[in-house]
């Protein structure tokens, strides 16, 4: 699991950093726990969707945490990652928080609630995972492990799915990181397939179950060849 920690507080964010990394090592939970702030928040590559969870303070100087909770609902999946836990001093700010959705409250002063939390979105991460996708007015909750390929369409992306195709006005290099820890495959830079649905591979292309062909750039041929290998690894 990866954890972001958003918080103007600079002892609280080290203290709040090393009670997960005790409470991680203690459960067996493989993890990585970064302290950040809001502008770079979104700026390193992949993010936010590095993150399975972000620690997020209510009150910032530069912006409120409801605030940037409302910027990240906008490009993340109404059911996914990265999950939001609102981090405050303050109890009467959770009823305005609520109106973000939330995943979780964690008071500053029982940093012990965050253990379930960790738990409960460990065991739900752990379960068949499902990705929501945004056509138009309308969600559409897919399982990962039914989307074929991702491709690219103008400003749209197509997902292709066994029970039909959906576009989402979105960008291939979000879905790739958001999808990348599911075993999805960057052919060339307007798609992405599911390494579940490849059941042909050469140096040129892949072969999908739907008999879809999908050519590799030259330029990742390589990264192809090892994402594809460290998928066959972990799914044995």
């Amino acid at each position: 699991m990866n954890f972001a920690i958003v918080d103007d507080d600079k002892i609280f964010s080290q203290n709040l950093q090393k009670y997960i990394t005790d409470f991680c090592q203690k459960e067996g939970i493989s993890f990585s726990v970064t302290i950040t702030d809001p502008e770079s928040l979104f700026l390193s590559e992949g993010a936010p969707f590095i993150y399975d969870l972000i620690f997020l303070d209510i009150e910032m100087p530069e912006i409120s945490g409801i605030d940037l909770a409302d910027k990240l609902n906008t490009i993340k999946p109404v059911d996914g990652t990265p999950y939001i836990v609102f981090v405050t001093a303050q109890d009467n700010l959770v009823f305005d928080a609520l109106q973000t959705f939330p995943y979780s409250f964690v008071r500053k002063s029982h940093l012990s609630e965050i253990e379930n939390c960790i738990k409960n979105l460990e065991a739900k991460l752990r379960s068949a995972p499902t990705c929501a996708i945004k056509t138009g007015r309308e969600i559409k909750i897919v399982e990962i492990k039914n989307i074929i390929y991702l491709e690219k369409q103008g400003n749209y992306t197509a997902f292709v799915t066994v029970a039909g195709t959906f576009q989402e006005r979105s960008s291939i290099n979000d879905k790739h990181w958001e999808l990348k820890g599911f075993g999805f495959i960057r052919p060339h830079i307007g798609s992405l397939v599911n390494a579940a649905h490849i059941t042909d591979f050469s140096g040129n292309s892949v072969k999908l179950s739907n008999g879809k062909e999908i050519s590799i750039s030259r330029n990742y041929r390589h990264s192809v060849k090892e994402e594809f290998n460290e998928w066959l690894v972990k799914s044995k």
